[in-house]
C-alpha cells in the first residue's frame, strides 16, 4: 500500500509544477497594435517620403538567373563573430 510519503510527494511534484507553469506566463496582455493609435504622417514626412529615390536593381539581379542566398557562412575567420567557445 501507499504510504504518506509516497502520496506527498507526487502532490508536491504537481503543486511546483503547475506553480512553476502559471509563472511563466507573462504579467501584462501583449500589447495589442491598432492602426488608428498611430501617429499620422506629418506634410513633411509625406513629401520626404514622396523624393526617395526609386530603387533599381542591375539586371543580374532580376529573373531566374539572380544570385541566392549562400546556404552556410562560416563567420569565425571574422574578428567580429568569433565563436562563443572558442
Amino acid at each position: 500500500m501507499y504510504t504518506r510519503k509516497s502520496f506527498y510527494l507526487p502532490v508536491l511534484i504537481l503543486l511546483f509544477g503547475q506553480f512553476v507553469f502559471l509563472s511563466a506566463y507573462p504579467q501584462k496582455e501583449p500589447v495589442k497594435y491598432d492602426v488608428e493609435l498611430l501617429t499620422p504622417l506629418s506634410v513633411e514626412d509625406s513629401f520626404n517620403l514622396s523624393n526617395l529615390p526609386k530603387l533599381t536593381l542591375p539586371d543580374s539581379y532580376l529573373g531566374p538567373n539572380a544570385p541566392l542566398l549562400p546556404t552556410i557562412i562560416d563567420n569565425s575567420a571574422n574578428i567580429h563573430w568569433r565563436p562563443v567557445f572558442a
